[in-house]
């Protein structure tokens, strides 16, 4: 094993079977046309471009968030003919969609914590010697309060 080279991922993909190599071709295209896409798109905007896919003249692409949609959205008209320009290939409609959390690759968020018994005591405590008679209810229920806050 020592001074054995691995294998280039191309050529273990090229003896794998049909449906690997089948799936390896559609990533490959789909990056190649993101890549594309970003010439076409604003400077500001082409970060938040996650991806692209072109089917049956529908140019879609994904956005990390609702505000890059609405930011393109505005601009479509102008966006679809420099698409168009761009890409060489019939695209007749722009539409954007916004990828849902988790975004693949981005770990995700910790679950929130709950408070502890201590904590609990801590907080029923505190509201008893309390004048403000609002404050002290609003300590109460965040002590009385299960569900986990983010």
């Amino acid at each position: 094993m020592i001074g054995k080279k691995p294998s280039p991922i191309g050529k273990i993909l090229a003896t794998a079977e049909p449906g690997l190599t089948a799936l390896a071709n559609q990533a490959e295209r789909l990056e190649a046309l993101r890549r594309r896409v970003l010439r076409a798109l604003p400077s500001e905007a082409a970060p938040h471009c996650l991806g692209a896919d072109l089917k049956e003249g529908v140019l879609t692409l994904y956005l990390d968030s609702g505000a890059w949609n609405t930011f393109l959205h505005y601009r479509q008209a102008a966006l679809l003919a420099e698409l168009r320009k761009t890409l060489g290939t019939p695209c007749q409609t722009l539409q954007f969609k916004v990828l849902p959390e988790p975004v693949p690759g981005v770990p995700p968020k910790p679950a929130p914590k709950s408070l502890s018994a201590e904590i609990r005591v801590l907080l029923e405590s505190t509201a008893a010697g309390l004048e403000d008679v609002t404050l002290a209810e609003a300590l109460r229920r965040l002590a009385r309060d299960k569900t986990p806050r983010p």
